[in-house]
Order: C-alpha cells, then structure tokens, then sequence
C-alpha cells in the first residue's frame, strides 16, 4: 500500500496526510473549483474521484479505469488521462466525463502518448510521448493535440523533450530532457528553451508541477546522496531547497516517483507501506 504524505514546514518534515487517512494512493489533481480530487489508486493504478475533504471516495466511470497523470479540464467537466488496458501496451490519451461514464480516445497520433495537459482554454491538449524503456527514443518531441480539428501537431523545437507540464497562465510548458538530467522552460509564444535547473548529480524526477499562480515550479532530485524537492522562480530561475527526501521510501506507480501539491500549497509524495515488517529481538541473559 501506498501512504499519502504531505510536508509540515513547522516539522521540517512529511508527515501522514490526515485529511486523506488511509487513501493509497496519489497523483491527486483537484479540480477547479477546488472542490473534488481525481487520483490514482496504488497498487492496481486504478482513478478514482472524492470530495477535496477525503470524503465520498468513488471508482471514476463506468468500468474499472486505469491510468496515471489525470488533469481536469479548465471547465472542470472532463478529466484526461494516461491509461491502458493491459500491461506493458501503449499508453493512450483518453478523456471521460468527471461525472462518469465511457472514456474516449480522441488523440489520433501513433506510438505511446504521455501526460497529457489541457491549455487553458479547454480545446487542446498537449502531450508528450512516452515508451517501455527509459530513457525513450532520441526522436521524441512534444505535441498539440487540436480537439476543433482533430488534428495532431508537433511542437515547435521540442525534439528530445518529454513528460511536460503546461503553466497556469498557458505561456509555458515546463518539460524534461528525455535523460532526466534537465528541467527546461518551453515559451509558446517563441517556440524558444531555456534551462531551469542541472542535476548535479543522479538524474531528475519525471513530473514536475506548476504553482497555483504560475510562478514556480517544483521537482524532485530523488537518486541523489542527499534526495530533495527543489522550487525554482520562472522569472529570474533562482532555485531553493524545500523538502529533505532523505528515509523515505516512495512508491513509483509506473511514472517514476509523485510529487504534488494541495490548495494551499503543500507539498505531497507518497511512501510505501510494506504488509509486514523483520524485527530483531536480542535477549542478554541476567
């Protein structure tokens, strides 16, 4: 099982989530409005939706759904995700109802299609590629998925780019170098790149996330000596230390390790929690 963590600042460490008490699972994304949470179950990678309080926690559709890396729509009416039927096939965008119901395919691209992200105005998705091996094909680049046109496009300049993040404001799309060694900056308007932050050592998590307002980004250095959450500012790429990863023990879900972030701004992982435990007994005779 998997157990929700989120980090207390007055700790200075992560500690159980309460609100979501014995939820396994993570990759929670709320809606917005704020007022309901999809996610992803662990370990069956199962979406479910609840209330943002923990509450009325239900099965998302009809059928058993399973995927990873769901987003709401701007309007809060769709929910888009990563999913498959079996394992180890291509992953495929699909869109359901947040209601419920039959979900759709309507990204007409071949091969693996990774996180998908909708643009602000609901009408389009961009997407990455991804693969069953990392890391994936040198050829890789970002798309635009066209919901009006049914069309798919490439990004402009994005080649060797996957797993993107689009910004709340829609300008830009933070992503990573297929080698998880950087975190770059995709500028909509200009088509152009700049680099946010080099690991300085093992390589970077695979999903990084936006703040509410657009003016960060966080991401995780996870196999490093000393694995952290960093934050780094958009707007002059000063970089800081947030969370120490150090003893604990994360579960990965298919994605490489989770990190997220509540409302107010918390941030969130999530650890495994093995069903039994070794325990060492020494005796010293009197």
């Amino acid at each position: 099982r998997g157990e929700l963590l989120r980090f207390e600042a007055g700790a200075g460490r992560f500690l159980p989530y309460t609100q979501m008490s014995g939820l396994s699972g993570g990759q929670l994304a709320y809606s917005p409005d704020g007022k309901r949470v999809v996610y992803v179950t662990y370990p069956d990678m199962s979406l479910w939706t609840m209330n943002a309080d923990g509450s009325d926690g239900a099965p998302l559709g009809s059928g058993p759904l399973r995927g990873a890396l769901p987003q709401w729509s701007p309007d809060g009416q769709r929910i888009a995700y990563m999913g498959w039927d079996k394992p180890n096939e291509p992953t495929k965008i699909r869109v359901v109802q947040a209601a419920g119901g039959q979900p759709q395919r309507p990204v007409q691209w071949p091969g693996w299609q990774g996180a998908p992200n909708w643009d602000t105005g609901g009408t389009e998705l961009i997407f990455g590629e991804n693969g069953p091996e990392f890391p994936i094909a040198t050829s890789c680049s970002l798309h635009v998925f066209d919901f009006r046109s049914g069309k798919t496009a490439d990004l402009p300049g994005t080649q060797g780019l996957w797993t993107p993040r689009v910004c709340p404001t829609g300008r830009y799309v933070a992503a990573m170098t297929r080698d998880n060694r950087r975190l770059v900056l995709y500028d909509k308007r200009s088509a152009a790149l700049t680099d946010l932050l080099t690991s300085p050592e093992g390589k970077l998590g695979d999903n990084p996330i936006w703040s509410a307002d657009g003016r960060f980004v966080y991401i995780d250095v996870p196999s490093s000596r000393d694995p952290a959450v960093y934050r780094i500012r958009v707007a002059d790429k000063h970089f800081e230390r947030m969370a120490s990863l150090s003893g604990y023990r994360r579960v990965g879900g298919g994605i490489g390790v989770w990190i997220g972030l509540t409302p107010d701004g918390s941030l969130l992982i999530v650890s495994e929690v093995q069903g039994s435990e070794i325990y060492a007994w020494d005796w010293v005779e009197p």
